[in-house]
């Protein structure tokens, strides 16, 4: 994807993400994408709504701006996503939300097991919660890294008291695991008021997913 699509597809994304209600009614998140072929990324302030393409700022994997503009109190974003593609060479889009119920487990410090068909299709094992740290401060950032490592499978992290971070090759699947987590944590939160939500296990998640790409190879039908 180049810078021009790539302004376009994070422009896409915002709107979507702030346009079906799964942020906080304050409209805060971010997203990047890695230019291809480049130590660079395009990257959002700290507010979703009102995201244009020509206002998007280009930053170094190190955290220096390139060019556009971020404002002073968003550069405490820039490396929330640069670790994620310092540590994930396969990673070209990151999603950082603040959708409510992902963050009530990213508050309660708890690890989000996968309980939905929708989340199943896409992550196979509990997302795993990182250590506190102030908003983008090295404590943070390192505490990203250091989650990464330990699970080098991961599409996403709750970053304790803060929210989620989501991230994907592609921009289209970074969206679809932001609004996937969100449905598997409201949906154990309900499910909670009438027993206890029942965790789906990772060889079946693993079949869910094999079950889709094999249906996704057969292409359109048509008649």
């Amino acid at each position: 994807m180049n810078e021009a699509e790539a302004r376009q597809a994070i422009v896409g994304a915002a709107d979507r993400l702030v346009r079906t209600g799964v942020l906080w009614k304050n409209n805060h998140g971010n997203i990047s994408i890695r230019i291809e072929g480049t130590d660079e990324a395009l990257l959002t302030g700290a507010l979703l709504d009102n995201t244009r393409a020509e206002t998007l700022a280009r930053v170094r994997l190190d955290g220096e701006v390139v060019s556009g503009y971020i404002e002073p109190q968003a550069m405490e974003i820039v490396h929330l996503h640069t670790v994620v593609y310092r540590h994930r060479s396969d990673v070209a889009a990151v999603v950082h939300a603040h959708s409510p119920h992902a963050t009530g487990y990213a508050v309660a410090g708890a690890r989000m097991p996968v309980y939905t068909m929708a989340l199943a299709r896409l992550i196979f094992t509990p997302i795993p919660v990182t250590d506190f740290g102030p908003r983008g401060s090295d404590l943070e950032v390192a505490s990203i890294g250091r989650t990464l490592d330990a699970d080098p499978a991961a599409k996403a992290l709750l970053l304790r008291n803060h929210g989620l971070l989501a991230f994907a090759p592609t921009i289209d699947e970074a969206v679809r695991i932001v609004f996937a987590v969100e449905e598997n944590a409201e949906a154990s939160m309900l499910a909670r008021s009438v027993g206890s939500p029942r965790e789906v296990p990772e060889d079946l998640a693993r079949a869910a997913a094999k079950r889709r790409d094999e249906f996704a190879k057969v292409g359109l039908i048509r008649r």
